[in-house]
């Protein structure tokens, strides 16, 4: 059996084994409520309900960054497949993409220098690598993107070594259907052609057909993204689709000293998830293999390090609370680095019994190591009184104890774990008759699996869930209170969770706030007879835009 095909059914394995069965926590239950709608999920909250479609496949799929057209309409493909539930389905094609990115992970190691064991063993760290394993068990985009990511350095290594146009072609092509799938791809793709014309400067310039043909090949690929644009611009007008397809999070405008010193606890943190992936060993065979390549393939290195340095400049910046997802990109490549450190460290052995105890010593520290540490630590840290406020993982329910937040976002294991489905489904089920559920976005991830169980087992339609996605952050306590006071005369009103900075002082004052039905019920002080607001209001997508870029 070929090292690829080794490679991909042991980490198809793993990820089998490990697998969310259904319905998952974080990201992972808003991108399964897309894929299941066939759209992105803000476009059928009733307040756009009556904007107008073109009635064709995909309508509702929009182009913000956090909309992924490609892997959307690849992840309806696998709902096809009649196997359990939808959520299991989707896991198990994000398991595959994943296995996939592993088994393509160990040619560009051997492109790279390394030799058959050292790129089995970079492989291998990638593929239980925390954050990498953690996307391949969930519905999470992030392994495809890794996929195009290898994709990318495989097919610019290979033109700059044959100077073939149809590398050229096929890398246009690659780029484009990894943009469509996540715009972050552009950090790739930018030191990507600097490292392109720098060193291919000296050959001859493509003929006029031969760019023509690179640019069709580039659009082609692309075409999930600017068609939806398209579309999405016909609805709302080509302003606000521009304005919405290019947000970006506001960085911190803190004063300088602030910044540098939030940039240098960043670093800090991030040499700590680089740890915890890779143990202090692999760091060590990865700075050993950039080393090496720095002596043998120094184009190569120059190649890696700016794409590792961009990856990590952005990740380290990002003001969301789940940058460590963002930092998976840098990890690949220090993966492939550590594959040329395995390979020079094995060369460094002359005995055959060494070889055989150093082989094993690299496995061991690499690739066995990293998977006992996820199992014991988050046992390892409630027992030195560490818990999920502390690491600034969000309860779910009153007293968190719906969800063990250290065990699910320290272990990637996620077998057996139903704990989404269980308290979506509880909390349906307990809640008030046309009850009001409002999720200011840091608790976004509730009224994502709240509307997944409604949408997919067809329950509570009498229920509103609010994830209130189009409210700027500043404005979400004000815009929660006013909701507060309009709906919950008439209807029962309730909030996830009363910790996050969505909810206001005024707010504490002014309603009596108790736990009921998994959530928090919300209730005026002092009632008034007055008339009822609905929870919401028609808008237009542009002004629902509008409000969330300001």
């Amino acid at each position: 059996m070929r090292p690829r095909a080794t490679l991909f059914a042991g980490a198809l394995a793993l990820y089998c084994a490990t697998l969310a069965p259904s319905l998952d926590w974080a990201d992972a239950g808003r991108m399964q409520l897309d894929v299941v709608l066939g759209g992105s999920n803000y476009w059928f909250l009733p307040e756009l309900s009556h904007a107008p479609m073109d009635g064709g496949p995909f309508a509702r799929l929009g182009v913000t960054p956090w909309d992924h057209p490609l892997y959307i309409v690849l992840a309806r493909g696998a709902l096809l497949v009649p196997l359990g539930s939808p959520g299991l389905r989707l896991n198990l094609f994000s398991a595959l993409i994943a296995a996939l990115a592993v088994a393509l992970a160990y040619p560009l190691a051997r492109r790279l220098g390394a030799d058959r064991t050292g790129a089995a063993l970079g492989a291998l760290a990638l593929a239980v690598s925390h954050t990498f394993w953690w996307h391949a068990v969930t519905t999470e985009v992030l392994a495809l993107h890794c996929l195009f990511m290898i994709a990318v350095i495989s097919l610019s290594l290979r033109w700059l070594e044959h100077r073939r146009v149809t590398d050229l072609r096929w890398l246009a092509f690659i780029s484009g259907l990894g943009l469509a799938n996540h715009v972050m791809l552009v950090l790739t793709l930018i030191p990507t052609a600097g490292y392109l014309i720098w060193e291919g400067g000296g050959t001859r310039r493509p003929t006029m057909m031969q760019t023509t043909a690179v640019i069709g090949a580039f659009l082609a690929g692309f075409a999930p993204w600017w068609i939806q644009f398209l579309r999405v611009a016909r609805v709302i007008g080509l302003g606000p689709a521009f304005t919405a397809a290019t947000w970006l999070p506001a960085l911190p405008d803190d004063t300088v000293p602030h910044a540098l010193a939030a940039v240098a606890i960043n670093i800090v943190h991030y040499a700590g998830y680089l740890l915890y992936q890779f143990t202090p060993l692999g760091v060590a065979l990865g700075i050993l293999g950039f080393a090496t390549l720095r002596k043998t393939r120094p184009e190569a290195a120059t190649y890696l390090a700016w794409l590792f340095g961009t990856h990590v400049a952005f990740s380290l910046n990002f003001p969301f609370e789940d940058r460590f997802a963002f930092h998976l990109p840098s990890y690949l490549v220090f993966a492939l680095c550590i594959g040329v450190g395995a390979t020079r460290a094995i060369a460094t052995v002359q005995s055959g019994t060494r070889r055989v105890a150093t082989l094993a010593a690299l496995g061991a520290a690499v690739v066995i190591a990293p998977i006992a540490l996820y199992q014991a630590a988050p046992s390892a840290l409630r027992a030195a009184g560490i818990d999920d406020a502390d690491l600034g993982i969000p309860d779910i329910g009153p007293g968190g104890r719906a969800r063990d937040g250290l065990a699910y976002f320290l272990n990637p294991n996620k077998h057996g774990d139903h704990s989404a489905e269980r308290f979506a489904r509880a909390t349906l089920a307990k809640l008030k008759a046309n009850a009001v559920v409002i999720a200011p976005r840091p608790d976004l991830e509730v009224s994502m699996v709240l509307r997944y169980v409604q949408v997919v087992e067809g329950v509570r339609p009498d229920v509103y869930v609010d994830p209130l996605g189009f409210v700027a952050m500043p404005l979400m306590p004000h815009v929660l209170a006013v909701k507060a006071r309009t709906v919950s005369p008439c209807r029962p009103f309730y909030v996830p969770t009363m910790t996050a900075r969505a909810y206001s002082a005024e707010m504490r004052r002014e309603f009596r706030v108790f736990p009921d039905a998994n959530l928090y019920r919300v209730q005026p002080r002092h009632p008034s007879a007055g008339t009822c607001a609905e929870p919401y209001q028609p808008q237009t997508l542009a002004q629902v835009i509008d409000a969330v870029l300001r």
